[in-house]
């Protein structure tokens, strides 16, 4: 043979060789590829089998099979108290649902439910075309029907006392505080309108007063001394619609497009950014927390930072009319069944 011809086997023969070589190189490159990325997929799972393990996924679990009306949190038992539309009254314990042995009130369609923050009083409003207010003893077990002339009213923080809106036969209309069952009247201060919302601080000292029929672009806070009866201006500005006492010195407002909170000891109003409204949110008993829920998310804020987290997602979009916290445990109010549900583990 000659020997160009055995030169160029060979060189042929040393050119396949590397080709096979790099051939092999990149099966086995592309073998460990395909092994790191079974074993990160299955190390990801068992990693996420674990923190499921380690922090169990919230839920929304249905407490009431019926409407419920006016729940209230009792938060040194750890219970929440509802009465259903036939006024009988349920606990809410951890351990279930139980009636509560109460008299039902006569004749009458039961509308809401006034709870002190403590005790085992409380004040109902009822009626279709009449109205009528009611103080419950609960030592004597009656109903005591409150004069008609009373208009808006609100427990004090002594559990003991009521202040309300006087509306007089003449239609001048005054601020003023009385037991429960209406005796003891005293006057605090005359006031211009008989729509008046009252908002007793925690300490009963004073009180925030609004408008609850708006008029215009502006509704007004005020705050007025429940003992001297004098009237300051708050907030100024704003169509502001509600008011919720967080705090001694702290209170959130809401306008129809925000929810702010106002710092009396710094005179300072805060902007929450918080598309929602009061009766959408809960504050924790620190005052420093609050849960919210905020187009169908339901938010945690703290307040110290003025910075937020998604509490918990449900995944469609649920409008809330109460919420109430239990320990750490969110409750709200379905506004489309009127129905009690809990967000739990």
């Amino acid at each position: 043979m000659h020997v160009n011809q055995i030169t160029g086997i060979l060189l042929w023969g040393a050119h396949n060789m590397r080709k096979r070589f790099f051939i092999l190189i990149a099966i086995i490159i592309l073998l460990i590829f395909v092994a790191g990325g079974v074993l990160y997929y299955a190390t990801k799972k068992q990693r996420e089998k674990e923190v499921e393990k380690i922090v169990p996924v919230l839920q929304i679990k249905q407490i009431s099979e019926e409407e419920v009306i006016s729940p209230v949190t009792d938060r040194a038992n750890n219970v929440i108290w509802y009465f259903n539309s036939d006024g009988h009254l349920f606990e809410v314990k951890s351990t279930g649902l139980s009636e509560a042995s109460i008299p039902i009130l006569p004749g009458k369609s039961l509308r809401t439910v006034l709870w002190p923050n403590e005790g085992s009083d409380f004040i109902t409003i009822s009626g279709d075309l009449e109205i009528q207010k009611s103080y419950y003893d609960s030592k004597l077990k009656v109903y005591i029907n409150l004069p008609k002339n009373i208009r808006y009213l609100s427990w004090l923080p002594d559990n003991k006392r009521i202040i309300y809106i006087w509306e007089a036969t003449d239609k001048s209309s005054s601020l003023a505080m009385a037991n429960a069952d209406g005796s003891g009247f005293k006057t605090i201060t005359p006031v211009f309108w008989p729509d008046l919302v009252i908002k007793p601080d925690p300490d009963g000292k004073t009180a925030l007063i609004y408008r609850s029929n708006i008029v215009g672009d502006t509704n007004k806070i005020y705050s007025v001394n429940l003992e001297t009866g004098q009237i300051t201006t708050l907030v100024d500005q704003g169509k502001n619609i509600s008011a919720k006492w967080i705090a001694a010195d702290k209170f959130l407002y809401s306008t129809d497009t925000s929810i702010y909170l106002y710092d009396l000891t710094k005179k300072q109003i805060t902007n929450l950014n918080l598309n929602t409204s009061l009766d959408q949110l809960v504050a924790d008993s620190s005052g420093k927390l609050i849960y919210a829920n905020v187009s169908g998310l339901f938010k945690k804020i703290d307040l110290t930072t003025n910075t937020s987290e998604i509490y918990f997602d449900p995944g469609k979009r649920i409008e809330t009319k109460i919420m109430l916290l239990v320990g750490n445990t969110v409750y709200f109010v379905d506004k489309s069944n009127n129905r009690l549900y809990s967000i739990s583990k």
